[in-house]
């Protein structure tokens, strides 16, 4: 048995790409910049930015063109995707890890700001149903894929 699930949370680092293959498959990508929080030796919280790239194929990749901007804040589920090649110009070898969505929620505050609290809260909880109970009270518009009409 293999597990292979990923639930980050994230702002839209950039417009979504969106491209349709000649066979009508489509894709959609961008760049996800989630933030890390730690408290060092000292007791001083840092902040660390990490960048992920992000897929999503046909019906969704259609929605997340159509509702997905830069700056947006999601939750995404998904699955790792690694892929290798190499360059044809260098010769140099590459790989890059993906996120492939299977799922989103848009997050919409009504507030400007978030408390770390309040983000550590929104990324953790086991309960679908429980997390957008709490995210819809304070205030948050929640979107999942069961929402999209296909």
């Amino acid at each position: 048995m293999s597990i292979n699930t990923v639930m980050i949370e994230g702002r839209v680092g950039g417009e979504p790409r969106h491209h349709i293959f000649g066979n009508g498959g489509q894709v959609c990508s961008f760049s996800l910049a989630h933030n890390q929080y730690w408290t060092d030796k000292k007791g001083e919280t840092k902040t660390k930015v990490v960048w992920i790239e992000v897929k999503a194929f046909d019906k969704l990749a259609e929605f997340l063109r159509d509702k997905c901007s830069k700056g947006q804040r999601v939750i995404l589920t998904g699955s790792l995707d690694f892929s290798s090649w190499t360059d044809k110009d260098t010769g140099k070898n590459n790989s890059r890890v993906e996120l492939l969505v299977k799922n989103v929620r848009f997050l919409n505050s009504t507030s400007s700001s978030i408390s770390k609290e309040n983000e550590d809260d929104l990324a953790s909880g086991s309960s679908n149903q429980g997390t957008n109970e709490s995210l819809e009270a304070r205030g948050y518009e929640v979107f999942t894929a069961v929402d999209i009409p296909f």
